[in-house]
């Protein structure tokens, strides 16, 4: 029998009815949307508080483990998996509604968590894991030890739950040795949770011997865990050799969190070296916009000021589409080398001016406005104002944007 408890004989028929209504719509042949959804719950948590059902956290339990075995009673599961979740999930978050998960409540989903090891599509290891992080130490010790004494063969979900609390708790042996009685159907998505908690403690050789033991080769990629995995090769990568075929690696896909996450085994120095050779690789793939984005974000974390400003010479024609990298990599050389950036404003304002667009020269008097405060910076008032005076005649026939300098009083 799924259910674990029983509720009042008084208020179990209404209880029955309105779950019996839930379903139906959850069912319902014609699209669902979130938002009736959405309201569905609201309306479900509204009618508990409301009535006179207690305790309100067994009253949700009994609704969402009596539509997930009418569901599967049905077989309608699969088909309308998404409306159940959503509703599985906005019911199960409103039991933290405002507190922390009461003990009673946890131990009363512990007992089905159990009761339903062998069944694959309980709902509630899932549930429970997505909200570990609510639940506290001694919670966390409570599941697991209840769950160590289940010694039948259990479900990949309850598998992927025990995995996960066992982790939380310190038992890295036993969190393997459940993932490897489904090692042939695990996805990797599904416990990335587990590795991210290695991760996070830095257990680089457990990783290791994670990849190793739960796949049974090495393979090109490992989907969600790909970043984990090539951390762990950078971890564990001593030879230049080793390290070349990481940052190779890198180099496919380039992006700069990741460069930060591969390289923080690394020492300063030898950091700085990397981050030189991966920009003069990069130079060579900048008309792919990820390449271009790790250049300018590595050009900004080494501080390459003159490069920077070779860069943004060459490789901006439409400033007003700057995306944010190439914008911060500007107020880098603003701040740090103002003389760089003057030209560099000079060419933007040839550069708008000759698009001949009401917006192209709001932008372009804009950036006067900046060239302004950069040559105010430099103590050089005197070049602006020559400046200045040839740029209005250089485009004196540009009424549109000489009425824009004005309206700044340039």
């Amino acid at each position: 029998m799924i259910h674990s408890y029983t509720l009042n004989e008084t208020d179990f028929p209404q209880l029955k009815v309105m779950v019996e209504e839930m379903y139906d719509q959850l069912t319902a042949t014609r699209y669902v949307t979130n938002r009736s959804l959405e309201t569905l719950v609201q309306d479900t948590v509204r009618t508990i508080s409301h009535s006179n059902w207690r305790p309100k956290w067994l009253v949700i339990i009994y609704i969402i483990d009596s539509l997930s075995k009418s569901s599967h009673a049905d077989n309608t599961y699969e088909l309308y998996e998404r409306r159940f979740h959503f509703v599985f999930e906005a019911l199960f978050q409103a039991l933290f509604e405002n507190e922390e998960l009461k003990n009673d409540c946890l131990m009363k989903i512990t007992e089905l968590i159990i009761e339903q090891a062998t069944f694959e599509q309980s709902p509630w290891p899932g549930l429970i894991q997505v909200h570990a992080d609510c639940l506290q130490q001694s919670q966390y010790e409570y599941i697991y030890e209840a769950l160590s004494h289940v010694d039948k063969t259990n479900s990949y979900s309850f598998a992927l739950l025990y995995a996960y609390i066992a982790l939380i708790n310190g038992h890295e042996d036993k969190s393997l040795h459940h993932l490897l009685q489904h090692k042939h159907t695990i996805i990797e998505r599904d416990i990335y949770p587990h590795f991210s908690i290695l991760k996070q403690r830095e257990r680089w050789l457990t990783i290791e011997r994670w990849f190793m033991s739960l796949f049974i080769k090495h393979r090109p990629s490992y989907g969600s865990l790909q970043p984990i995995w090539e951390e762990q090769q950078a971890f564990h990568a001593k030879t230049t050799k080793d390290q070349d075929k990481v940052w190779n690696r890198w180099l496919m896909t380039p992006n700069f969190q990741r460069f930060l996450h591969l390289s923080q085994h690394l020492t300063p120095e030898e950091k700085e070296v990397r981050a030189l050779t991966l920009l003069n690789e990069l130079e060579n793939h900048l008309y792919h916009v990820d390449s271009a984005k790790a250049y300018e974000q590595l050009l900004l974390y080494t501080k390459q000021y003159e490069r920077a400003q070779e860069y943004l010479l060459l490789h901006e024609l439409d400033p007003v589409k700057m995306r944010a990298e190439k914008k911060e990599l500007l107020d880098m050389l603003k701040k740090e080398s103002p003389k760089l950036a003057i030209s560099i404003y000079h060419q933007l304002i040839i550069r708008l001016v000759e698009r001949k667009s009401r917006i192209h020269y709001q932008h372009a008097a804009l950036t006067v406005v900046e060239l302004q405060k950069l040559y105010g910076k430099l103590h050089e008032e005197e070049r602006f104002h020559s400046y200045l005076i040839r740029l209005k005649k250089q485009y004196r026939t540009y009424k549109a944007f000489i009425e824009e300098l004005k309206a700044f009083e340039l």
